[in-house]
């Protein structure tokens, strides 16, 4: 009994030190990345900004491509985290609407150098590695969706027609905050996008209340 806990202790011990190096390295290639662009960085690049020999980040990533997408997967999951954080103590459907808008721009400012990173290098990445990450960050977009349309469903009574799909509005609003990112980026936009959130915010809100309105006339 006393060698299974004295076993376990030690897994647990490892599986944290794993995940600190692991995080140490993400945070390590992030400012890589951001200073050198994706070609022209390298492992040993990342290995000395971590302060790890090179052969060390080969046991917790296969290249650099990993590592990159990893930093994505990263930031969508921390942004789905805290977004649903804060979404469930909120009350009031345009609360919870707002912050559906205001999240996903303050995400963008914190991180601004790296989505030009990311916008700049992405075709020169492995297109398999694009391609599985790709996958795994979609999911982070179908989540914030779904809190989304509940959002829509529970907070405004949005009923879903064939007229008026409730999870077609979700889209668009995604669809919206996105597009404005990356307008953001390409035009390397100065004007910080927290600024249009309350235009955003009144230009979905009356589409939204007119939508339900015409729907349950049409029910």
């Amino acid at each position: 009994m006393t060698i299974k806990i004295a076993q376990a202790n030690t897994g647990s011990r490892k599986s944290r030190r794993h995940q600190k190096n692991r995080l140490l390295i993400l945070e390590a290639a992030k400012g890589v990345f951001s200073r050198r662009g994706f070609e022209k960085t390298t492992m040993a690049d990342i290995a000395q900004a971590a302060e790890m020999a090179t052969g060390t980040l080969y046991l917790y990533f296969r290249g650099k491509e990993e590592l990159f997408y990893a930093l994505m997967e990263k930031g969508m999951n921390r942004l789905i985290q805290d977004l649903r954080a804060v979404v469930t103590e909120e009350k009031g459907w345009e609360k919870r609407l707002r912050l559906f808008i205001q999240k996903p721009f303050e995400f963008f400012e914190e991180n601004r150098d790296f989505y030009k990173i990311y916008l700049r290098e992405l075709p020169f990445c492995n297109a398999g590695e694009r391609r599985q990450s790709m996958q795994r960050c979609f999911q982070g977009h179908l989540e914030y969706v779904d809190m989304l349309e509940e959002c829509l469903k529970k907070g405004l009574g949005f009923r879903s027609s064939a007229k008026y799909p409730v999870r077609e509005a979700a889209l668009m609003i995604r669809g919206a905050v996105d597009f404005m990112i990356l307008e953001s980026m390409l035009e390397e936009s100065s004007r910080p996008l927290t600024e249009k959130v309350d235009f955003m915010l009144e230009v979905f809100k009356q589409g939204l209340i007119k939508a339900v309105k015409k729907n349950k006339i049409t029910e």
